[in-house]
Order: C-alpha cells, then structure tokens, then sequence
C-alpha cells in the first residue's frame, strides 16, 4: 500500500504529473533501494534486540508519502517484523540525485513521521 500522509497539503492538492512519477520511479526502483533498507533493519534489529534476522523475518507493509510536491523526495517504510509484531520497523529513507539514504529507523511510527 502506498499512502501520502495526511499531515501533508499534497494529501488534498491536485498531484502533478512530476510528484506522481517521483513516487512511481520510486516504487519501481525498489530492487535499487530494497537491500539498503534490509541492511539497515538487520543492523538495527541486532543492536536494538540482540537478534539475528531471516529475510522471511521482514515484511514490507506500506509506503508512505512524506514529501511536499516541491520538496527533496523522503519515504516511510513500515514493516513487519516476525519477532516483534506489536512494534514493527519504521525506516526513512530519501532519494537525491538518483542516491538512496536511510535517515532513520526505529519502531513502526518512524515510518510515518512528518517531522
């Protein structure tokens, strides 16, 4: 599922031609930006609870939208988490000039967090 967030004014613009494309390259490019993520989720999760992860662990759920239509592209990925199902992963993640960045991670609402 992707979803722009509610927090947003692009939630109730007209969304131009360019900001939809932005999110759909994103979507599409996601074997570019997937294994950044999953690196990243696996670090996290053995700092945060001393555990190993399988790739059958993590469940990519929804897509947020965190972005104006004129401002730098940032995504929230909210996953599940076999071993933690009540908390989740919540990962941002930015993309400029075609370069994928993590810019935090923690619990499931990090991937919906405006601010």
């Amino acid at each position: 599922m992707v979803c722009i967030s509610d927090e947003l004014d692009a939630c109730e613009e007209e969304l131009s031609l360019g900001y939809r494309k932005e999110i759909s390259s994103f979507i599409n490019a996601m074997a570019q930006w997937y294994q950044l993520v999953y690196d990243a989720i696996f670090d996290w999760a053995k700092k945060q609870y001393d555990t190993s992860l399988k790739t059958s662990d993590i469940e990519l759920m929804i897509v947020y939208v965190l972005f104006e239509q004129t401002e730098q592209e940032r995504y929230g990925l909210s996953f599940r988490l076999t071993f933690d199902i009540e908390h989740g992963c919540g990962v941002q993640i930015v993309v400029e000039d075609g370069q994928y960045s993590v810019i935090k991670i923690g619990s499931a609402d990090v991937a919906f967090d405006i601010y």
